[in-house]
């Protein structure tokens, strides 16, 4: 395996790679309203790899080599996981301050 094309595959996912934003942000609302509830869409799209439309990939050729390829999806797949626990982990943080606020507030 050419670990040099597997790495560029990796660097021009984290450059390229910017599709994962309704994963994200439809697991932060969800999760903001209902904390344990947001761990349905936080899973399902942490587990589930982006569409190969939305990847943003820089060239078809360079995707045609396998080891850009899987360097690239595994980078973008580890994005978009990583932004979605993100997001649900900054709605529960909102979530817990405002129920520590509500409740001092009693």
């Amino acid at each position: 395996p050419d670990e040099n094309l597997f790495l560029k595959g990796q660097n021009d996912a984290t450059v390229n790679y910017k599709e994962y934003k309704s994963a994200g942000t439809g697991t932060f609302i969800v999760s903001l309203l209902f904390p344990v509830a947001g761990l349905i869409p936080a899973i399902a799209c942490s587990s589930t790899p982006p569409r190969r439309e939305s990847l943003g990939y820089p060239s078809q050729e360079l995707m045609n080599i396998p080891d850009y390829n899987n360097g690239y999806l595994m980078k973008s797949k580890k994005i978009k996981s990583n932004k979605v626990w993100g997001n649900w982990a900054a709605a529960v943080f909102i979530d817990i301050i405002v129920a520590v606020i509500v409740l001092n507030k009693k």
